[in-house]
């Protein structure tokens, strides 16, 4: 949570809150950031055959000076105030303008980009996501099938017109079509719909580490650096 000093001073008569003014000036030099990229692909002449892709891998920390109003919750929870964000995905003559509502997770990244770029991938095994190029140049929504969520003792699945968020042993049941500020739980009025999503996220957790995959403490003993990822990844 840090920002150029001067683009925080930038923001102290507008915002009271110190961490929501860090935060304002953060957005300010990411657009900055995006613009001086943009600016540059046009400068170079390869504005025209670059496919630009933007996303927030999640909510916003809410006691960090973020808001996600109007939805529900923030980061690290399953609550679409901590999931839902919107994508930007920029290439004229190829991508429509407009809005989509087509839902995506980062799952579906890598088999959408490969089939915008005509890259067949070798995998042996299936992608947890699919490629939903079709769909985005079409300015359609295409119907998912489960779709799972998860942060620490918080799960959720899409099925439906159904969502299900758990919390250790609560339930929180939503329509989420038309529901998507999470106001009405109706757990309480859908026990069977609460007992079968409960067990399709119970199944779906069987595919992970029971205990989850934690960050590292650090590297691995004897690890280096090397001095260009670019060339390593060759």
């Amino acid at each position: 949570m840090q920002a150029p000093p001067e683009l925080i001073e930038k923001y102290a008569k507008r915002i009271s809150d110190p961490k929501r003014r860090i935060f304002a000036a953060m957005v300010d030099v990411l657009d900055r950031s995006i613009g001086a990229i943009r600016k540059t692909l046009i400068d170079e002449g390869m504005a025209s055959n670059t496919l630009i892709l933007f996303f927030s891998d999640n909510g916003g920390p809410i006691g960090q000076g973020a808001t996600n109003r109007p939805l529900r919750g923030g980061k690290a929870q399953t609550f679409e105030g901590g999931i839902r964000s919107p994508g930007i995905l920029h290439w004229p003559g190829h991508v429509p303008v407009g809005e989509t509502k087509q839902f995506m997770t980062v799952m579906d990244l890598f088999p959408t980009l490969a089939e915008a770029a005509g890259v067949k991938p070798l995998n042996s095994k299936p992608f947890d996501g699919k490629s939903m190029w079709k769909p985005l140049l079409a300015g359609k929504t295409e119907k998912r099938g489960d779709t799972f969520f998860a942060h620490g003792d918080f799960h959720a699945v899409f099925h439906d017109e159904w969502k299900l968020v758990t919390q250790g042993d609560a339930r929180y049941l939503f329509r989420h079509n038309e529901d998507r500020e999470e106001k009405n739980d109706m757990a309480a009025k859908h026990p069977d719909v609460v007992k079968d999503l409960t067990a399709r996220i119970e199944t779906w957790k069987k595919l992970h580490p029971p205990t989850g995959v934690k960050p590292g403490d650090g590297a691995p003993a004897g690890w280096k650096a090397p001095e260009s990822f670019i060339d390593a990844a060759k």
